[in-house]
């Protein structure tokens, strides 16, 4: 935390963790991933969320998960999904809430499914106009402020060794030249990346006590904005 004596300020990288709304759940299956669960299936963590939606709180989900797992540390509901490989239910009802069209969403959804069975990824300019504003096709995770344990359960999942970050990696080229995988892996590269799209600012005021948290998302531009300003009193 960087404070001054009266105001600290933390800073976290908010979208380089699972998002419980848009995490494909399949990759549960994986035995890296699955080992964080707590006697549960990715099935019923799939089920649990098509039957409650989106949500705003990742304590819903916790009795999933094993208890030694540092919960806030590697889940989140505040991420820009990736189009590529998101869940596709997830994605399917995002487009409806968007178009108040379901028609049209299934239409779109069949056509992102339809990519990623061709390992043709979209690109930012090919998103969608209608849903450009709420998704994006930059990576999902930042390779730089990832938990280790979740990049070395990802590795896994493609068959690479883990090994830990001695120097930060700067540039999506530089990744790929360290961690090589087929084209039909290549979904590796939908996953991890050197940017991260929304960070997570709390600010404590401790005269006033008082504490705002807000998130602030990055654009495949590099433009930002503002998600949520949310305050609380301290007790």
């Amino acid at each position: 935390m960087l404070s001054r004596e009266n105001l600290g300020v933390m800073i976290v990288d908010e979208s380089s963790k699972i998002d419980l709304n848009f995490i494909d759940f399949t990759l549960f299956k994986e035995s890296e991933f699955q080992k964080l669960l707590n006697n549960r299936s990715w099935v019923d963590l799939q089920d649990e969320r098509e039957a409650l939606g989106f949500i705003n709180n990742i304590e819903i989900y916790r009795e999933y998960f094993r208890d030694d797992v540092e919960f806030g540390a590697i889940f989140t509901t505040h991420s820009k999904p990736n189009i590529n490989n998101s869940s596709d239910i997830s994605l399917e009802m995002l487009y409806n809430l968007a178009t108040a069209n379901s028609s049209r969403a299934s239409i779109f959804i069949n056509k992102v499914i339809t990519r990623r069975k061709s390992q043709n990824p979209y690109t930012e300019e090919e998103i969608d106009k209608e849903i450009r504003d709420y998704v994006t096709a930059l990576p999902s995770w930042n390779i730089n402020t990832l938990d280790p344990k979740l990049l070395k359960a990802l590795l896994s999942k493609y068959d690479l060794d883990y090994m830990p970050l001695y120097r930060e990696i700067k540039t999506e080229k530089e990744l790929k030249q360290i961690y090589r995988v087929p084209k039909e892996k290549s979904s590796l590269y939908t996953y991890l990346g050197v940017t991260t799209t929304c960070w997570k600012i709390t600010v404590e005021d401790n005269i006033n006590r008082v504490m705002t948290t807000l998130w602030y998302g990055l654009n495949a531009d590099l433009t930002g904005y503002f998600l949520i300003n949310r305050s609380k009193i301290l007790l």
